[in-house]
């Protein structure tokens, strides 16, 4: 399935409202491909049942920048999984940005580098990504080139990723291309 749209056609085809509310990995997974729709009431209900509950949950608070409910809820959590590093990296990272924490910089590093480094993670695109805000928190920019650059046919015509993108091209000398790139 590519995306939430065609897994809910799925669901809808096979489901009807009876079982999807009956069973709490459907509801779940609702959720999930309606991008957090209905997060607040299904998923804090499902933590402890569901594993991926807690890191969808925890998604759905920074997407919303509900950064100190993402922390309380998974703050203590030690990256047991490709995804688990990521959310935990993109956590740290706005702690450490919002509060200044050096402590939680160092894990957003941690985390980045574990799910960018990780042998089923590190040639596909959230690994690359991960590679890269690895080496912007450590300000090594044409590090952080080499691996936009070969996202880039895949995410040019992204803005967050050209905001990235070009920010680090300046940063590292290339003015015209990182302009260039900031202008897309």
């Amino acid at each position: 399935l590519c995306n939430g749209n065609a897994a809910m056609e799925v669901i809808d085809a096979h489901c009807d409202s009876k079982t999807k509310d009956a069973h709490d990995l459907v509801r779940h997974n609702i959720v999930v491909f309606k991008e957090g729709e209905k997060a607040l009431q299904v998923l804090p209900g499902l933590v402890d049942q569901i594993p991926e509950a807690k890191l969808n949950l925890a998604i759905y608070y920074l997407k919303h920048d509900e950064i100190e409910a993402a922390a309380e809820l998974i703050g203590d959590m030690e990256g047991d999984s490709p995804q688990s590093h990521l959310v935990l990296g993109i956590l740290n990272t706005e702690l450490a940005q919002t509060k200044g924490d050096p402590n939680a910089q160092a894990n957003a590093k941690r985390h980045f580098q574990s799910m960018g480094q990780s042998s089923t993670e590190c040639d596909t695109i959230p690994g690359r990504q991960c590679m890269a805000s690895y080496f912007y928190l450590m300000n090594q920019f044409e590090d952080v080139n080499y691996y936009l650059d070969s996202l880039k046919a895949y995410l040019e015509d992204d803005d967050d990723f050209n905001w990235n993108y070009g920010i680090s091209l300046a940063a590292s000398g290339k003015f015209e291309e990182g302009l260039a790139t900031l202008l897309k």
